[in-house]
């Protein structure tokens, strides 16, 4: 502050000499300019009135002219210099064409100014047109600006030096002692002991300021209460990561999943604290602004890594890791595979027995009046079990990734194209109509796989939709990855239940679900393909608007 004042004088100082200055000069050559002009407006107009009066022009003009300090040139209508008192005539070029000839011959006067730089100097012209058509000029020479000022400069220069030793001596003196009255401020207090009236707007500021931060750091304080409260609190673990992935804050939960209860982490970087693919891999997709997750097991332990980016501004700060115990879910859902696998193979060939019998019944090798009913409805029954047990050692085949088919090359848009035309008969009865899009896109599969993949998505699409409804495939690549898309104007699935379409057996409506014969494993087996294939489901429902699935493959 002490240096800033001290220079902000000083250069106000030289500022205002400058400008002193440069006004000076200005003014000063201005009025001589404009008494030169006065002057010699004055003597042309009395030499012009006599040159009328007098018979020989040239013979008076030379008597003048020998004992005048200003210039005289006699100049004929066609620019010819008939007499000039300070050059020879025949050496001058015609001056029909200079600035103050052109004007004089429009107006009667004319006037201009030339400069001179190499001398400094400036030249003002007058010209007068006589009764008889000639031009009598007359220059007188001015010093300029530069040269004035050149003249005036040391004595400014002096005097300039002894208003900058002045300024400097008071700006250190104010500077001094401003810069110590406000260090004296006791900024805790600052309305106490106010040194200048002037200070009071600045020192209220300050007050109001500490009390804002003191409200402030107690709203902090009790937020971080808050948070530890809770975050201490929770079963699951959570970990925030800067940037530079150190920990910032790890809670306890997070500490004891790990079996490091005592151990403190913050300050260091997540591999210090495990050095798992899978937790590397969630903290690099979040870093990248992907939501991923990622499972890992330790001995008895089966824990899931969820990672979110944090953003600020549209900018990526940090990383949110949340960890869970998913030990007896996987537990859980190990026994319900293994329960699935079993009940299909156990059911299977009474099924198929039982299919045999409708079938006979249906043929008529029965009663005929028990056949209309009866055998149509063990047939029908029989049916949807068997394809339940289908679906069954399917999705246990996928879970297992006990795939006995070979990859290969499969043109996505031309199975699309057979499973569509496949249903469409399908979609027809149910008052649907069932539309395909794209264009040939060819990826690495099992066949079947993906004839599964899209025929149950495009059965859901058609079962679950309303009268004279529509649903719509779409083929097409995203960033080189292949998409497959199926939207429907069905009656869409409720937000509490998206999360769960998924789960094998599991149906939002079951009584709806009985009407349309579905197994409830239908998006199950979409799943598990779309994991097998490596992409990802993407899911938008609206109660009102419909279903749309879009699958990353």
């Amino acid at each position: 502050m002490k240096k800033r004042i001290y220079s902000n004088v000083l250069s106000l100082s030289i500022l205002t000499i400058v400008l002193i200055v440069i006004t000076f000069v200005y003014t000063l050559n201005q009025s001589l300019r404009t008494q030169i002009k006065k002057e010699i407006q004055s003597e042309s107009e009395f030499i012009a009135a006599a040159c009328d009066l007098v018979e020989d022009t040239e013979s008076f003009l030379r008597k003048i002219g020998n004992d005048m300090e200003l210039r005289i040139t006699w100049i004929s209508r066609d620019g010819t210099i008939l007499y000039d008192n300070q050059a020879a005539e025949d050496k001058m070029e015609n001056h029909l064409l200079r600035p103050e000839i052109q004007e004089a011959i429009k107006e009667g006067t004319g006037t201009d100014i030339r400069d001179s730089k190499s001398l400094l100097l400036e030249t003002y012209y007058y010209v007068t047109q006589l009764a008889d058509g000639s031009f009598l000029r007359l220059a007188c020479e001015n010093k300029s600006v530069k040269q004035t000022f050149s003249k005036v400069f040391p004595l400014l220069l002096m005097i300039a030096a002894m208003i900058l030793f002045f300024a400097a001596l008071i700006a250190y003196r104010l500077s001094k002692s401003i810069v110590t009255v406000i260090n004296e401020i006791d900024l805790k207090k600052p309305m106490e002991n106010v040194p200048f009236h002037e200070l009071l707007p600045l020192l209220g500021r300050l007050e109001h300021q500490n009390k804002r931060v003191k409200e402030q750091m107690a709203n902090l304080l009790e937020q971080e209460r808050k948070f530890n409260t809770i975050t201490q609190n929770m079963n699951e673990g959570l970990i925030l990561l800067d940037m530079d992935l150190r920990i910032i804050f790890m809670n306890n939960s997070c500490r004891r999943l790990f079996d490091t209860p005592g151990i403190e982490y913050t300050g260091k970087r997540i591999y210090q604290f495990n050095r798992s693919e899978a937790m590397q891999d969630t903290v690099k997709a979040a870093l990248q602004g992907k939501s991923s997750s990622s499972e890992l097991k330790m001995n008895e332990k089966q824990v899931q890594f969820f990672g979110n980016p944090v953003i600020e501004e549209e900018r990526i700060t940090g990383v949110v890791l949340f960890v869970l115990d998913i030990t007896e879910k996987q537990k859980g859902e190990r026994h319900r595979k293994e329960f699935s696998a079993n009940v299909s193979h156990e059911l299977k060939t009474p099924l198929t027995s039982i299919l045999g019998y409708a079938e006979l019944m249906k043929n008529q090798m029965v009663r005929p009046d028990d056949v209309p009913v009866f055998s149509g409805k063990i047939y029908e029954e029989a049916a949807r079990l068997l394809t339940l047990v289908n679906d069954i050692i399917k999705i246990s085949r996928l879970d297992e990734k006990d795939i006995h088919q070979s990859k290969e090359l499969v043109d996505l848009y031309g199975m699309a194209k057979e499973t569509v035309q496949e249903l469409r008969q399908v979609a027809e009865k149910q008052s649907v109509q069932i539309s395909l899009e794209g264009n040939k896109v060819i990826i690495i599969a099992v066949p079947q796989m993906i004839r599964d993949l899209i025929y149950n998505l495009c059965e859901n699409a058609i079962k679950y939709n309303v009268e004279n409804g529509k649903v719509n495939v779409r083929i097409y690549e995203e960033d080189g990855h292949p998409v497959l898309c199926v939207s429907d104007t069905g009656i869409g699935i409720p937000m509490k239940y998206q999360e769960r379409i998924f789960e094998r057996f599991y149906r939002i409506d079951k009584s709806h679900s009985k009407q349309t014969g579905g197994t409830g494993l239908g998006l199950s087996i979409v799943k598990h393909v779309v994991e097998y294939q490596g992409g990802y489901i993407e899911l938008h429902s609206d109660e009102k608007g419909g279903t749309t699935i879009t699958v990353h493959l």
